[in-house]
């Protein structure tokens, strides 16, 4: 069973590719950049069109990128197929058929007729067809792979049993009042992130297909609002990408009055969706330059700078990525930039974990097993208005038991209907410098089967500040104070450990080894004093009566399917066989 959970910590990606771009072409470039060909995918399409058009020669288009796969030439082949808009936004999703999209499900809308379903797929049949009479496809028809069905219908299906990829046009939500869009919008999200094996997901903002360019603008900022939660997600935007002629029946229209094709213009966004997009973090292929340039014009243009100033007893410290604070220091955080503001609305707001548990590993191995494998940090509403948030306001933030552990604060200011958000600040609260006091730092974040599978710059597992599973929260103290010990499970852990005794019995809540009673020390106990189930593995951290033995009424801190917490070592039921006790080398 190690076996395969070391083999698993190796190779899986906790991290799920989300695209977004303007055109619902450029879904088929990111999904052929991501997906093995060669596999079979379920997509599911929430779009107020199929897009089911075949495109010309789809055969083509198959082989030419199977061969440059092999080349290694893709991305010259689709700088070429870019530009002269080989894919587009109705026809691409057939060229991806019947590999990797081995089926589709498309959701023309919340809730339709049984005869609203059967006219749209008789049009769907239609349209992956219509060109074999001048190209037959080598794989036949593919009118029995794509159905189409409501979202009503959509949630109780729960029979999937290909990888899942998703993609969503945004014109789907187009029409509904701002509440309901939010609404909707939510809940397509939520149910995407509910499916299991799920492998990308793709959002096209469709300007065209918009009412107007409020909503467009409205639309990008709730769903990168949603997504900002995800911690797991690598976000690309590509908002300055071209994918040639539009030969849509609607850009015909537009050229048939010599109009040019309506776009979405980034530049031109509101000044909510401008804030977001200055501190949220995403990748970006195309025009990096300009778009560096453009939020360098936004901070620039605002008058309205909001950041936050962090205080330590009194007095302004530097505001770093990680901010480490000892019960016994007063911390304070204020609201700069916003002089120009007449009484400025001030809102406070703390990230906390979703879930107390998390699987990133997408296997059961008796631990979080069927927990999600997303890390989400939902936003909680202060009810604190003013522009500074002090000692007495912060401390109740952290680990409830304890005041211990890890909290991310921002805040948005607004002013004349528009908010402005600032950074997000991380304070850590500990105990003291020992090995012990440094365990403490991670309270308040959720247990994350494989943590160690995540990286953020040159940051790896909890030193991410996410998360821990029961290994990566001993070894996270130590590595706090300097030991250079990777993050492994509990069995791997052993080679960074000396054996003090082995556990047999407990007689009168007294553990007794190979040596006779388990004698405790202080400083030992300090610096890391282990108890190892093989499976699971705490600490030590409080001798109580009887004193200087290991006994059941002792305190261990761990972590295990929940926060961490400290509890009486006779709470856990991994003492009913014997286990290790051991120390750090």
């Amino acid at each position: 069973m190690l076996l395969s959970f070391i083999s698993v910590q190796i190779n899986a990606n906790p991290y799920l590719p989300v695209y977004i771009e303007d055109s619902h072409a450029g879904s088929y470039y990111f999904f052929v950049e991501k997906l093995n060909l060669a596999d079979e995918y379920q997509l599911i399409l929430f779009d107020k069109h199929s897009d089911a058009t075949e495109a010309f020669d789809s055969d083509s288009i198959r082989k030419s990128v199977s061969k440059a796969k092999k080349d290694f030439s893709l991305d010259e082949l689709f700088k070429t197929w870019r530009s002269q808009g080989i894919i587009q936004c109705f026809n691409w999703i057939e060229p991806l058929m019947p590999k990797p999209f081995s089926s589709v499900i498309w959701v023309a809308g919340k809730e339709l007729s049984r005869k609203n379903l059967n006219a749209k797929k008789n049009v769907v049949d239609q349209q992956l067809n219509c060109h074999e009479l001048a190209f037959k496809r080598d794989c036949g028809n593919l009118a029995n792979r794509f159905q189409v069905t409501d979202f009503v219908t959509l949630q109780k299906s729960k029979d999937f049993k290909l990888p899942v990829v998703v993609s969503i046009d945004l014109d789907y939500f187009t029409g509904l009042n701002k509440v309901e869009q939010y609404k909707e919008l939510k809940k397509v999200l939520d149910y995407t992130f509910g499916l299991p094996n799920l492998q990308a997901i793709s959002i096209a903002v469709s300007y065209p297909y918009l009412q107007s360019s409020h909503e467009a603008d409205r639309l990008l900022y709730l769903s990168l609002q949603y997504l900002k939660r995800i911690k797991n997600i690598k976000l690309r935007y590509e908002p300055f990408i071209d994918n040639g002629p539009d030969q849509s029946e609607l850009a015909k229209s537009f050229y048939r009055k010599r109009l040019p094709v309506p776009k979405y213009e980034i530049k031109n966004a509101s000044n909510n969706l401008k804030s977001l997009l200055l501190h949220l973090k995403f990748d970006m292929e195309y025009h990096r330059e300009a778009w560096q340039a453009l939020l360098r014009d936004w901070q620039n243009q605002s008058s309205i700078k909001p950041t936050i100033l962090l205080y330590k007893n009194g007095k302004i410290v530097p505001n770093e990525r990680f901010n480490y604070f000892s019960i016994d220091d007063a911390i304070g955080l204020r609201v700069s930039g916003v002089e120009n503001i007449v009484d400025p609305k001030v809102c406070w707001k703390v990230l906390y974990s979703k879930e107390k548990s998390i699987n990133l590993t997408e296997r059961n191995y008796g631990f979080a097993d069927n927990a999600t494998r997303w890390i989400v940090f939902d936003e909680r509403r202060l009810p604190y208005q003013d522009i500074e948030l002090k000692n007495e306001n912060l401390v109740n933030l952290f680990d409830i038991r304890t005041g211990f552990g890890t909290v991310q604060i921002f805040a948005e200011v607004a002013n004349k209907g528009i908010i402005y958000q600032t950074e997000t600040v991380c304070l850590s609260r500990y105990r003291d410098r020992s090995y012990l006091g440094r365990l403490t730092e991670i309270f308040n974040l959720p247990y994350i089967l494989g943590s160690s599978l995540i990286r953020e710059d040159n940051l790896i597992g909890p030193d991410v500040k996410y998360g821990a599973d029961c290994s990566s929260f001993i070894i996270y103290g130590k590595r706090r104070l300097g030991l250079n010990i990777p993050y492994l499970n509990p069995n791997q852990l052993k080679d960074y450990l000396f054996e003090l005794d082995k556990v047999n019995s407990f007689e009168h809540d007294v553990a007794y080894g190979q040596k006779g009673k388990i004698f405790l020390d202080e400083a030992l106990i300090k610096e890391g004093l282990l108890l190892h189930f093989g499976e699971h593995i705490v600490a030590v951290y409080q001798d109580n009566e009887p004193k200087n033995v290991l006994d059941r009424n002792d305190l261990i801190v761990h972590q295990l399917e929940d926060f961490p917490e400290i509890i009486p070592l006779k709470d856990i039921n991994q003492t009913n066989k014997s286990f290790l006790v051991m120390r750090f080398k």
